[in-house]
């Protein structure tokens, strides 16, 4: 009775005020009981721009295809054309074997002026231009078609390529030749340089490479950090199979101002070997494992799910090392899990299907 008395004798606006607020709360209540979002702007649909398509995933596919053609082929036909027209101005009386012949030797003279005129400048482009190249060379080993490849990261790559590595690059090869001038030019300088090269300048240049990556993503110092731990090992392992063979070149035969261009060819080549093996382990592995499951190998049963494992490297969203990122993925990308009633075993493909897998496991159920 109190209670009504109370109510009954407040103000009006006061009724009408605690009216609208118990109605209020009690619609966002029902509204969150059925898993409606009561503002307004989380239900506003952005404007479609193709609206012939049916969905939104089509039409955010359509545009990234059309975006990332445009920067691929847009790239691909600027730099093309000042290769290739470096001479338009002369070509007047100029046959088509004469402009070709001209081509090759034209650009090489252009690019050692430049090199003279400014070399840090000129080494900082090449190495933007190979950056992106070897991402997109990873991205497409990884799977990806021209809708799905990842901008950013491509553009990102390029950018540490340009404005680290270059640079940093550049004032290396000068530092290296001054530090071991006392040796000669001989097989000691040779060797010094290149172990100089695989550990000293492998730390320093990791640690800016990661950073200045992680910077461009706005990724935190503490992340930074971690990924530069979980990566040193695995790129320094990579690239001990391959660059102390190419560095005896580097060091021994090429002369200081075209050691990066040098470099950065053989880097493009490093990574296309690396994809092309990569591909063919891949597709060794999934063919063992379809051939398993057709034959209805009783150790292995008609399992659920046998697949390729993909693991992606700590800077494969932001964009990493290629080699990195392919030689790890070859190593991951090999391995087949089969799950049965109590357990998922995930063994490399031929240990799983192998006298190995037998031996160990004796078997295993769906």
């Amino acid at each position: 009775c109190r209670a009504e008395r109370r109510q009954v004798t407040a103000p009006l606006p006061a009724l009408m005020d605690d009216e609208s607020t118990t109605t209020t709360t009690t619609v966002a209540a029902v509204a969150g009981g059925a898993g409606y979002d009561g503002n307004v702007e989380t239900y506003r649909k952005r404007p479609r721009w193709l609206k012939n398509l049916e969905t939104e995933e089509d039409e955010t596919r359509v545009i990234n295809y059309a975006l990332n053609l445009a920067v691929v082929m847009g790239t691909g036909l600027v730099l093309g054309f000042n290769f290739f027209a470096i001479d338009a101005d002369l070509w007047r009386g100029w046959t088509i074997g004469e402009i070709l012949s001209a081509v090759p030797r034209d650009n090489w003279s252009f690019y050692e002026a430049s090199l003279a005129s400014h070399p840090v400048v000129s080494k900082a482009f090449i190495s933007g231009f190979v950056y992106g190249l070897g991402d997109l060379t990873a991205q497409t080993y990884e799977g990806k078609s021209i809708g799905s490849l990842d901008r950013g990261r491509m553009i990102r790559s390029a950018l540490t390529g340009l404005i680290a590595h270059g640079p940093c690059s550049h004032y290396w090869y000068i530092f290296a030749d001054d530090l071991c001038a006392p040796l000669g030019d001989g097989l000691v300088g040779t060797g010094a340089k290149l172990l100089l090269d695989q550990t000293v300048w492998a730390f320093i240049w990791l640690s800016i490479y990661y950073a200045v990556l992680g910077g461009l993503n706005f990724d935190s110092p503490q992340k930074i950090v971690k990924t530069f731990k979980a990566s040193f090992l695995p790129v320094c392992l990579v690239g001990w199979r391959f660059w102390p063979f190419v560095h005896i070149f580097t060091y021994g035969f090429i002369p200081q101002q075209h050691r990066l261009l040098w470099v950065d060819v053989c880097e493009i080549v490093w990574v296309t070997i690396l994809s092309y093996v990569g591909n063919q382990k891949r597709k060794e592995a999934l063919e063992t494992s379809l051939e398993q499951v057709e034959e209805g190998n009783e150790d292995v049963g008609p399992v659920a799910v046998i697949g390729q494992v993909s693991c992606a490297l700590p800077t494969a969203v932001s964009g990493g090392n290629p080699a990195e990122e392919i030689a790890r993925s070859m190593e991951i990308e090999r391995t087949v899990c089969i799950q049965n009633k109590d357990e998922t075993i995930c063994a490399p493909a031929e240990v799983m299907f192998g006298k190995e897998g037998e031996d160990a496991n004796g078997g295993w159920e769906d």
